[in-house]
């Protein structure tokens, strides 16, 4: 079984043609262990649909920037380099 490390925040970003839900099992059982987990919907998907006609490929690395930012920003957040 998988280790998983205290004290982490843990970010699942969904593969194309998904939306975050498909991390939800996942982040319900990250929580049960009392872990930090995230899964933010990307640019026209899942409850950002509404924006699909505007985004572009380039529009991913963006919201992945923002993202890690907002976390980032966060008291106690860890990161790997």
């Amino acid at each position: 079984m998988a280790k998983v490390k205290d004290k982490l925040q843990y970010l699942f970003i969904h593969p194309y043609w998904r939306g975050a839900w498909c991390w939800d099992q996942v982040l319900s059982v990250m929580r049960a262990w009392g872990r930090e987990a995230y899964a933010p919907d990307g640019p026209g998907h899942g409850s950002r649909l509404h924006e699909i006609e505007r985004v572009s490929l380039a529009d991913y690395p963006r919201g992945l920037l923002r993202v890690y930012q907002a976390a980032k920003s966060q008291p106690g957040c860890a990161r790997r380099q």
